[in-house]
């Protein structure tokens, strides 16, 4: 069975969970949370600055994202 890559797991969870923090993913996947937002910043997932959560809440906003999900 192939590895999928930490990327494409990372937008399905965003996809499944639809808002989600970057403490969430950091705590899914033992990543480092600098490393989580590179990631979805590199992905172009959208993230809004909301109360005092750091780094605000992640989702995806753009629907060519989902595309990628199917392939």
């Amino acid at each position: 069975m192939r590895k999928i890559s930490l990327k494409f797991q990372i937008l399905r969870f965003v996809a499944e969970q639809g808002i989600v923090t970057v403490d969430n993913i950091k705590n899914k996947f033992n990543c480092k949370k600098e490393s989580v937002r590179v990631i979805m910043s590199q992905l172009g997932i959208s993230h809004y600055k909301y109360g005092d959560i750091q780094h605000g809440l992640w989702f995806i906003g753009d629907q060519k994202l989902f595309g990628l999900l199917r392939t």
